[in-house]
């Protein structure tokens, strides 16, 4: 990769990761707070078409295959080539993965039993909150599972907070990658590889029985290492790989949705590959062609954090704070063709949802590297304690 591709695929990276969240958040609030009932059966402007077409639920899951890939693409390359560099590369690895997802999920996870606690207390009325989507997502044991990211494979999500899902079966792949390249790290004992690479393959195999999202998103994720790895692109113009991934996702969005979902549920796993494998494709022409345009195009000067991450797992748990309020105080409100009250809240609530995860990512995500090094610090603090322990038990078997 030049220069130029590099900070091109990586430009396009950062807005197809901010395009995937945003998809998300729209399809939430569109979900529980604007109802486009009359869509086909009575005349809108070209916005409302436009935000019908965007903010369906199959697109939102389709924004969440593409995490999967951009995920697979940014760590699954990293890995391939750390599994090749020598054993002390899984500790810094590990750390590192261990920093990025807890510096966030343990604070989101108590926000979220906080803002459901007083969502229930307040809205109890409403009864929105005992909605059977919420069902077994509430208690203790929920919250610990959700904590070891074991939820949607032996628990719910926590409670409202059902986009950690995805999070999970994420994290797993963290784990669970390094460990099935055993093969190709030599410079442990032949025992050693075999017995973590039966290990991976062993939970890989258990979690791909209890969620078949497990195994699929796996396969996309890895579509999105291996694009990482690529020694060249299938198309070299960007713009062809854009067209064609264009052309995939269009066709998938008007098709697969409502009843032919439902008759045949397959048919949105077979999408989602499709989509997953035309995204990759565009990731990997990113890398070896950047379009004109873009070196033409003057470098960003505002430095904005990300903060997808926090913005995926604050925002729905907001949303249902508002949704339980309205059926409280308006019931039915949030369940009426869209006026103009619908409108304005529902883009209120975006852009407050937006804010808040900005605000909260200063807190967390912005803090990765100083986590990071504290749990370090932790870590090699233990690692002296217990040699010092091993030398005292030494001396005193002498």
């Amino acid at each position: 990769m030049t220069p130029t591709t590099e900070a091109f695929a990586s430009r396009n990276i950062s807005f197809f990761r901010w395009m995937s969240a945003g998809a998300v958040v729209v399809m939430h609030a569109t979900a529980l707070l604007l109802a486009q009932a009359d869509i086909m059966s009575a005349p809108h402007n070209f916005f409302e078409y436009v935000w019908w077409f965007v903010s369906n639920k199959e697109v939102g899951h389709k924004a969440v295959v593409g995490f999967f890939v951009i995920s697979g693409y940014l760590v699954g390359g990293e890995v391939v080539r750390g599994v090749r560099s020598g054993e002390s590369y899984y500790y810094a690895y590990f750390l590192k993965r261990f920093a990025r997802i807890y510096v966030v999920l343990a604070p989101a996870l108590a926000f979220t039993f906080l803002i459901d606690a007083v969502g229930g207390a307040l809205f109890r009325r409403g009864g929105f909150y005992s909605d059977p989507m919420f069902a077994g997502h509430f208690g203790f044991d929920v919250f610990a599972l959700n904590l070891l990211n074991l939820q949607n494979i032996l628990a719910e999500p926590y409670g409202t907070n059902i986009p950690l899902w995805s999070l999970a079966v994420e994290v797993w792949y963290y784990i669970t990658f390094p460990l099935l390249l055993m093969p190709i790290a030599t410079h442990l004992s032949t025992r050693a590889r075999l017995f973590w690479f039966c290990l991976a393959v062993l939970v890989c195999g258990y979690f791909s029985l209890v969620s078949y999202l497990f195994f699929w998103g796996y396969v996309m994720w890895i579509a999105g290492a291996v694009v990482a790895m690529a020694p060249r692109p299938l198309m070299r113009s960007y713009w062809a790989a854009l067209a064609l991934f264009i052309t995939v996702i269009v066709p998938i969005r008007l098709l697969v949705r409502g009843p032919l979902v439902e008759s045949f549920p397959s048919a949105r796993t077979a999408s989602d590959v499709v989509c997953a494998l035309a995204f990759a494709n565009l990731l990997l022409s990113s890398r070896f062609s950047a379009p004109r345009l873009f070196a033409a195009l003057p470098a960003p000067r505002l430095d904005i954090r990300n903060f997808t991450y926090s913005l995926y797992l604050t925002h729905l748990p907001i949303i249902v704070f508002l949704r339980a309020g309205l059926e409280t105080f308006a019931p039915g409100w949030a369940l009426q063709n869209a006026t103009m009250g619908n409108w304005l809240v529902t883009l209120g609530v975006i852009a407050g949802a937006g804010a808040f995860a900005y605000a909260f990512s200063g807190l967390t995500e912005a803090k990765t590297a100083l986590f990071r090094q504290y749990v370090q610090r932790k870590l090699e603090g233990v690692a002296r304690l217990s040699g010092m322990l091993d030398v005292g038990r030494s001396r005193v078997g002498r």
